[in-house]
């Protein structure tokens, strides 16, 4: 692939994170007496949001400020726990001496996502960073006109259903990353271009 733009998700890809979420989630359920789905259950949930929590059990009273609530309640304390995958900035080094450009788009909000990349100390190692990004679809199309970049000759990678989906709606290359949060076969039923086990791949694909 005659690669130009390479685009990153951050939480679950280049942040190894799936049991803080995890863990998270499950305080969730906890905090209302229930007993917290599997792990494999989780991995299977796309997306994660109220209604998924109303079909694992959670009382149908409970308000979305209250789940935002007990969910953010664990934020900081277990954050801890993540990291960043071992070959991210070797990857993300590697793609730039080709003269690629490199960013991260993020669904998370702006400025957890901004605290997050000052602490992993990731602003050097990448051309751009947007966080806050829900529809990243809309994100993929402003960095093409940006760099001026045709759809073709980019690729966003990504570990949740909703990632492939919304790079193959921007007609960028869709990177499913099985390493994070979505299961292989969810991840495959969404036809992403490609499938890697590691980051480190991405080298291969990107020519």
């Amino acid at each position: 692939m005659n690669c130009r733009l390479a685009m990153f998700d951050f939480n679950g890809t280049l942040v190894d994170d799936m049991d803080v979420l995890y863990a998270r989630t499950s305080s969730v359920f906890k905090k209302y007496k229930l007993k917290p789905p599997s792990l494999k259950s989780f991995r299977n949930a796309a997306p994660i949001n109220k209604e998924w929590y109303h079909s694992q059990g959670l009382p149908a009273e409970v308000t979305d400020e209250e789940l935002k609530e007990a969910f953010s309640a664990t934020e900081d304390p277990i954050w801890n726990k993540s990291k960043l995958r071992p070959d991210a900035l070797k990857v993300a080094h590697a793609l730039r001496d080709k003269k690629i450009i490199t960013g991260i788009v993020s669904a998370l909000n702006q400025p957890l996502f901004e605290k997050r990349v000052e602490q992993m100390r990731l602003r050097e190692h990448f051309d751009f960073l947007i966080g806050g990004r829900e529809n990243k679809r809309i994100a993929f199309l402003e960095m093409l006109e940006k760099f001026q970049i045709p759809p073709q000759q980019a690729f966003y990678i990504g570990d949740t259903a909703s990632d492939v989906v919304d790079a193959n709606l921007a007609g960028i290359i869709s990177i499913a990353f099985t390493g994070g949060y979505n299961t292989r076969k969810l991840l495959v039923a969404k036809r992403p271009d490609f499938v890697v086990k590691s980051l480190s791949e991405l080298l291969r694909i990107a020519k």
